[in-house]
């Protein structure tokens, strides 16, 4: 099992806007290393929505 790890400055944000930078960010490091299967867990509906496409 590989454990990948990142970090990236946003400057002063909101909430939603850190947790779905992470969400899109770990995404693509993912897809660099050749995942193609992922599991994506949140506590935040709203992102949910958003990764979804609907309005929040």
């Amino acid at each position: 099992n590989r454990i990948l790890g990142f970090k990236y400055y946003l400057g002063v944000c909101f909430v939603f806007d850190t947790k779905f930078w992470g969400i899109l960010d770990g995404l693509i490091l993912l897809q660099k290393h050749g995942m193609d299967r992922v599991l994506i867990q949140t506590n935040s509906s709203e992102i949910v929505q958003a990764i979804q496409g609907r309005n929040p």
